[in-house]
């Protein structure tokens, strides 16, 4: 009996030890556990738009890539279209200065003018030759040559 006893203290003492393990285990636990508050992100429910924004390294390449050039050069004046910028056909794009194509245009005028002015010279000279050549003071050569400068 005496061994039983000796036992069943042995038990006891045992299953107090587990149970204030236990116990101090479960008061360390709690008291190491942070209330939700701290271990959470809370926020109100409420309502509204959801942008989503996406950030991203690359290249992009257009589905339909159209050349655009022109059929005279010059200096631009102002641009009503961008790199990369949507356009559609007939829309304008760009107005060039036109102060070197208006010296073009009065560079050809004064050109024309010139030769007109040639020109008739070359015609009054022909008609002088011709009457004298009719008079026979100039010569079938002087006149044939009259001839081929107009």
């Amino acid at each position: 009996m005496h061994r039983l006893t000796s036992y069943l203290l042995r038990i006891g003492v045992l299953l107090l030890a587990a149970a204030i393990a236990v116990a101090g285990w479960a008061y360390w636990r709690k008291g190491s556990e942070k209330p939700l508050e701290q271990r959470y992100q809370l926020e109100e429910i409420a309502y509204g738009d959801l942008t989503q924004t996406v950030t991203a390294n690359g290249t992009l390449n257009p589905v339909v890539l159209v050349n655009v050039g022109t059929q005279v050069s010059g200096t631009v004046k102002k641009l009503y279209a961008d790199f990369n910028s949507k356009v559609s056909a007939g829309q304008i794009l760009l107005e060039l200065d036109p102060t070197t194509y208006r010296a073009a245009v009065e560079q050809s005028s004064g050109n024309v003018a010139s030769a007109e002015a040639a020109l008739k010279l070359a015609r009054a000279n022909e008609q002088r030759s011709r009457e004298l050549f009719g008079l026979e003071y100039v010569s079938k050569q002087d006149l044939d040559q009259a001839i081929q400068a107009r």
